[in-house]
């Protein structure tokens, strides 16, 4: 039976993913990063299976790698049509190093800073769900994950890893953290868990902005413990409407299952368009709704094409 909370969490959290690459007020923006990511990740985790073997390998290539590969490839024939029109090519090799090394602030090919943009979410999760796999295969293997998921999320910036196996070893500690919910069914007859959790995702009030994307935890304690106290509210916060038909619901699910293609579809449109000039008449509140809203449209008409559905693995 499907859980239908995991598909809310993914369309909230593509939502707040939207929003947050709008121009928004600060103190919304610090709210939307604390947990928007590792909320993904903590979702991932919760559905992990101990079966682990080169079958669920190939698997995650396909739903991760190849929407990554099909992403990347429609900003690069972006990129290269514009380079034929206009005669400048210093564009289209840039991005293809991005998309190689995936970033940010990575240097490759002679190239400084580079950076893929939105997509580094895709190779990070299936990383940390690689990594994670192998760990679950020894002794106390999901303690160890956590470890060095907590420990990544305290490295300074200047430590970096390409491919996406930074953000993705960081990852591990939410991921693991899921997983081990699912498992231990935690918080379950303990009164103070809760009051626990929203007490520490409260206190992200008084640190910095965490950003999973650049490595930015200001407070290492802290910014790994506030965002793993912000998913665990919001599962047990959506999950009071699991099982709930109503109408709503079911289109906040619908949302969910096809946000890798929502994703994909914000990623070419944050690249290729700017959104802002096109847009300069619509109120300042108003643009994150307008673009989400364009976003879906066309997800949802991608997403009835079967070839789509098939390179996007929707059921």
């Amino acid at each position: 039976m499907r859980i239908e909370t995991a598909d809310r969490l993914k369309a909230l959290c593509i939502v707040l993913m939207v929003v947050g690459h709008c121009e928004i007020a600060p103190a919304l923006h610090d709210f939307i990063y604390l947990f928007h990511i590792p909320l993904f990740f903590f979702v991932s985790g919760y559905f992990f299976k101990e079966d682990f073997s080169v079958a669920k390998v190939r698997l995650d290539v396909r739903r991760l790698l190849v929407p990554y590969a099909v992403g990347v490839l429609l900003v690069a024939l972006r990129y290269a049509i514009d380079a034929f029109r206009t005669g400048s090519f210093e564009l289209l090799p840039r991005y293809a190093a991005s998309a190689l090394v995936v970033g940010p602030g990575m240097h490759f090919a002679g190239y400084d800073n580079l950076d893929v943009g939105v997509l580094w979410f895709l190779p990070a999760l299936f990383f940390c769900r690689v990594i994670y796999g192998l760990l679950s295969k020894v002794r106390h293997g999901t303690w160890i994950a956590a470890g060095v998921g907590f420990v990544a999320c305290s490295l300074p910036e200047g430590i970096w890893l390409p491919f996406g196996l930074q953000q993705g070893v960081a990852g591990m500690f939410f991921y693991a953290a899921g997983h081990g919910f699912a498992n231990a069914r935690m918080l379950s007859g303990n009164r103070f868990a809760l009051p626990t959790c929203a007490a520490i995702a409260v206190s992200a009030i008084w640190i910095p902005a965490i950003d999973m994307h650049v490595g930015l935890y200001p407070v290492p304690l802290l910014s790994a413990l506030a965002p793993l106290g912000a998913c665990v509210l919001w599962w047990k916060l959506v999950y009071c409407l699991e099982g709930r038909r109503w109408k709503v619901l079911s289109a906040v699910s619908a949302c969910g299952r096809i946000s890798l293609v929502i994703l994909t579809v914000h990623y070419f449109e944050a690249m290729t368009f700017a959104w802002h000039a096109k847009f300069a008449f619509v109120p300042l509140w108003a643009f994150p709704v307008v673009r989400f809203s364009i976003d879906l449209v066309v997800a949802v008409l991608l997403s009835k094409i079967p070839a789509i559905r098939r390179v996007f693995c929707i059921k």
